[in-house]
């Protein structure tokens, strides 16, 4: 009987405890909250050798309110193509601050509320 007693206030303390829900607005960092990722396909192709890579990535992305610019985590890479929804964007549109290791690309239309896909290649 106290070893039944035992679970359920070890239960009801630990649901008083939970963690509140994921809220990615309230996630540190230094990217925009109105551009939230929900899925990537990354390839990667090295050579090591050279200790470089090549490769790609598309990200599926959620926009929450109309934005022209987009803004990623970049560390020593080099953007060689790249497009949205399958249209391709200038290299002029794409810039890295390698002091604060991120990538802008700024569209030359606005991207709508939504679902859009970012394809790069590096």
């Amino acid at each position: 009987m106290g070893f039944s007693f035992l679970h359920y206030l070890l239960a009801t303390v630990t649901a008083l405890h939970a963690e509140k829900p994921f809220d990615f607005a309230s996630t540190p960092g230094k990217l925009p909250k109105h551009v939230r990722p929900s899925e990537y396909a990354i390839w990667f192709k090295p050579d090591l050798g050279k200790l470089t890579f090549a490769g790609r990535e598309t990200v599926k992305l959620n926009v929450e309110q109309a934005t022209r610019e987009l803004v990623l985590n970049a560390l020593d890479l080099t953007i060689t193509d790249a497009n949205i929804d399958d249209k391709a964007l200038a290299r002029t549109a794409i810039k890295l601050d390698a002091k604060n290791e991120l990538l802008t690309i700024t569209m030359p239309d606005e991207l709508t509320p939504g679902e859009h896909t970012l394809a790069l290649k590096f």
